[in-house]
């Protein structure tokens, strides 16, 4: 019996080799496979301290955090824009010669928290905070979300408790177009004109009741874009898609959270500039 298998395995392998003889043209093709390489480099970054607080001589602990990833090369493409963007939409304004620097300030900026709770008494730093005590929360994260030949897209987040019924959340997408180094901006995406805001909401309307399988009456109904001021948002793209972001409160109650809405490429392509077409990649001469 094993010399019967030995025997037919050597079969199969001449067999085998026969057809990749007869096969030739495989070789040639094999060859000619052109792989293409994009270099980027990123470092997480990342610090966290604890803080006892005495507000009108009562302690208070706080906990302030922050994590970004940090773009140091992408392809051959200037990025020093797309930084400033990211330490500015993660840090405040103000523009830190590092971004190790954005951070330190971040950490120590608990000095300026008089604004939510009046006079501070004493500030110290804590080890830990214990687990059966109520802390305040601030926080800030960024992270690379999709990145192409072409564009990289982050999302900065920043959430805090610092007392109330609930936390605040808030989150800004961005696009930054490698190809003419610059960081798309609402205005970036569509073209101009007095009817393009309303056409372009009505579009994001429509795919947002396609997602979630409702009409846009039914939409309204169910308390979203129930507000006449609902702007279009924070437009955004990842995996070749045009997105809409909206944050709590934009156009619905808090406890609808927030949302990400994939825009119908079809329906909005006439609003599109030609820029953000070519980053979407769609032939929309048809």
């Amino acid at each position: 019996m094993k010399i019967n298998s030995i025997a037919a395995l050597c079969c199969i392998g001449l067999l085998a080799g026969e057809f990749v003889s007869c096969g030739g043209h495989s070789d040639k093709s094999q060859e000619s496979v052109d792989i293409k390489s994009f270099a980027y480099n990123q470092v997480l970054k990342s610090a966290s301290r604890n803080y006892l607080l005495v507000i009108d001589g009562q302690p208070h602990y706080l906990n302030i955090g922050a994590v970004i990833e940090w773009p140091e090369k992408i392809g051959h493409h200037d990025i020093s824009q797309l930084q400033d963007s990211l330490a500015s939409y993660t840090f405040g304004d103000s523009i830190y010669s590092t971004p190790d620097d954005a951070i330190r300030n971040f950490i120590d900026g608990v000095k300026d928290l008089k604004d939510y709770f009046g006079e501070i008494d004493e500030i110290s730093v804590v080890d830990s905070i214990p687990s059966d005590e109520p802390a305040f929360i601030l926080k800030t994260e960024a992270s690379m979300v999709d990145i192409s030949r072409d564009y990289v897209t982050y999302k900065v987040s920043n959430s805090q408790y610092l007392g109330g019924a609930h936390g605040e959340v808030a989150s800004l997408p961005f696009t930054f177009d490698l190809v003419n180094g610059k960081v798309m901006t609402p205005d970036s995406y569509f073209v101009e004109g007095d009817s393009v805001k309303s056409a372009v909401i009505d579009i994001v309307k429509e795919s947002l009741a396609y997602q979630y399988g409702y009409t846009p009456q039914q939409l309204q109904k169910a308390g979203i874009f129930q507000y006449d001021n609902a702007g279009i948002g924070y437009p955004y793209i990842k995996d070749g898609i045009l997105y809409i972001h909206y944050n709590p409160y934009d156009i619905a109650p808090y406890s609808a959270g927030s949302f990400d809405i994939p825009v119908n490429s079809v329906m909005i392509s006439s609003y599109l500039t030609p820029e953000v077409k070519e980053l979407i990649g769609y032939d929309y001469d048809y």
